[in-house]
């Protein structure tokens, strides 16, 4: 699966990785991969988010490749996914390999 993200945040002070269920949709990948997951998400406002589950996926970025966990969660998406790395620009292209 070779899929370019668009509208990724590249945020480096977030202890949380994020794929709304609807980039995870679009995405060509075996939905067997998505495991349980015991993650308790608070929104801003202090509400409790339900997480989907987990799914760990390889992220290339130039010549890089991470190998990166997302918590998936069913959120209406400003952004295709949430990614928080201390290792790359936010103007970078980001490949789901």
């Amino acid at each position: 699966m070779n899929y370019m993200l668009v509208r990724v945040l590249i945020d480096n002070g977030s202890s949380l990785n994020v794929m709304p269920k609807t980039t995870l949709d679009k995405l060509s990948c075996n939905r067997a991969y998505v495991r349980p997951s015991n993650m308790i998400v608070r929104a801003f406002g202090g509400s409790r988010r339900e997480v989907i589950g987990e799914i760990e996926l390889p992220i290339q970025v130039g010549p890089c490749t991470f190998q990166t966990v997302f918590q998936v969660m069913d959120v209406l998406p400003t952004y295709n996914c949430w990614w928080c790395t201390f290792h790359i620009t936010p103007e970078a292209q980001v490949y789901i390999q």
